[in-house]
């Protein structure tokens, strides 16, 4: 199947919130798999939720409203 792109050039980087958001999911997806084989308390596992936290919050920071909402509902 031939290319969509003309011959010679390069596909276009994603603009930022659509990377952050690939690298957010890249990084729920190993969460998950991880969890299942070593289980919710284990280290690791905390640890990488950590991360995907640190993740989320900083999406929420640079591309939504300046700072995330709490789950009790919108913010004042």
């Amino acid at each position: 199947m031939a290319s969509p792109l003309p011959a010679g050039s390069r596909p276009r980087p994603l603009r930022p919130a659509l990377a952050h958001q690939a690298e957010i999911e890249a990084m729920r997806r190993e969460l998950y798999r991880l969890a299942r084989r070593r289980g919710y308390a284990d280290p690791q596992v905390v640890e990488l939720s950590r991360r995907l936290d640190d993740l989320i919050v900083g999406w929420h920071r640079r591309f939504g409203r300046g700072r995330p909402r709490s789950a009790a509902g919108p913010l004042p």
